[in-house]
């Protein structure tokens, strides 16, 4: 929902295609290169979590799904399971760009998501997403997420494009993504439907408000947005596994600190994020810029 928001704004700003996925990539490997290193040696020490080859880089490096690399017999899988919604993103990104960029297509791509929802709620309420052909179009398509990227799509439209249908199809995501976590995630949340419906409006709405606020309005908050913007992503790819670590064996050091612990190691993994980023982070970035525009 945020990211396909925010990655409008990135597609407006972009020459062309290549440009776009160039941009993102310089943006998005830096950190995953660096951030996998750290949790793979980092982990590598612990019981906690399975025994992790060097094969398992392979996600991380190409930002290509284990099941892709699996098809050949592998058994590959995430340095960090977390790291799955961040290739689900970058599907996105190449679907979002292939369309953004061709201009037959461009005008109709809040219609080409709707029909590809609608077609993917059919398969999933009378449970054909089990025959294969329909996991592989689920697979290819990320017909299960895509009425959250619809929601950002159609948002930033309506708000800053002000495009008129684009209101239409906020709506329409909007009950779309209410019905589908209901009737077919609950099970992975486990909580009332009421309440979950009550939750996932709250989300959205608040998100559509916050997404009435200017950058500039937003800057305002200084320190919210420097660290969205220089810990945020260096924070999502360290937070599970070695979140996970620190806290056990701080618990075991600070056991009469327990309740404060989450939030000291929330602290703790902002400011390693933002460490990667000063001393690792930028000078790779910098080096992979020059050697990109270079060829």
């Amino acid at each position: 929902m945020i990211s396909s928001f925010v990655i409008l704004r990135s597609l407006k700003n972009s020459n062309s295609l290549i440009h776009f996925l160039k941009r993102r990539w310089l943006r998005l490997f830096p950190s995953m290169f660096i951030c996998s290193m750290i949790t793979f040696v980092f982990c590598q020490n612990f019981q906690y979590f399975p025994y992790k080859t060097l094969h398992d880089f392979l996600p991380s490096i190409t930002f290509i799904q284990p099941e892709i690399f699996n098809l050949t017999g592998s058994n590959i899988s995430f340095i960090d399971g977390s790291y799955w919604s961040l290739l689900v993103e970058v599907k996105f990104y190449i679907f979002i760009s292939l369309l953004y960029f061709n201009k037959k297509l461009n005008k109709h791509i809040e219609s080409i998501f709707a029909i590809l929802i609608i077609l993917n709620f059919i398969f999933n309420l009378f449970e054909l997403r089990f025959i294969y052909i329909i996991k592989v179009f689920q697979f290819i398509s990320l017909a299960n997420y895509l009425h959250w990227f619809l929601l950002g799509i159609s948002t930033f439209r309506y708000f800053y494009d002000d495009s008129q249908n684009s209101f239409f199809f906020l709506i329409f995501s909007i009950i779309i993504t209410s019905a589908h976590t209901i009737l077919f995630e609950n099970n992975i949340f486990g909580v009332n439907p009421l309440v979950l419906f009550f939750i996932i409006n709250l989300l959205i709405f608040s998100f559509i408000y916050l997404a009435t606020f200017s950058t500039s309005s937003i800057n305002k908050f200084s320190f919210l947005s420097y660290f969205g913007k220089n810990a945020s992503y260096n924070f999502y790819l360290l937070h599970q596994n070695i979140g996970v670590i620190l806290i056990i064996f701080s618990s075991f050091i600070f056991e009469d600190l327990l309740p404060f612990i989450p939030i000291f190691i929330i602290i703790l993994i902002l400011f390693i994020s933002l460490l990667i980023k000063y001393l690792f982070e930028d000078p790779l970035s910098f080096f992979l810029k020059k050697l990109v525009n270079a060829k």
